[in-house]
């Protein structure tokens, strides 16, 4: 009797401890698919910061805002330019003085 009832009371325990260890593996594989979907919705937030941050790039430079090195090398790309144009203009003058001169010297002949 005694031996029945204590196998009975193992019985019962080791049903316990199953359910529990299932119960406990539904557990982990719950968490395991939560971790899971977290990390896509970590992924997602960060793709769409990053496609955030594109587009106010794109707006800022759209709207004439330049980084400092940006800026350096249009100040510099402009100091050349006029300097070029500097040189045209006074090429340019002289070949107008040029002209002058030989009309005035043709029109003295």
């Amino acid at each position: 009797q005694k031996l029945f009832e204590m196998r009975q009371q193992e019985a019962t325990i080791l049903a316990e401890i199953s359910g529990a260890q299932r119960v406990a593996r539904n557990a982990n594989q719950r968490i395991k698919q939560l971790d899971d979907e977290a990390q896509r919705q970590r992924e997602l937030v960060y793709a769409a910061d990053f496609q955030l941050q594109l587009m106010e790039r794109k707006v800022a430079r759209a709207s004439g805002h330049r980084t400092p090195l940006e800026q350096k090398e249009l100040k510099q790309k402009i100091a050349e330019l006029t300097e070029g144009l500097e040189k045209q203009n006074a090429q340019h003058a002289m070949l107008v003085a040029q002209c002058k001169r030989l009309n005035n010297d043709l029109k003295q002949e």
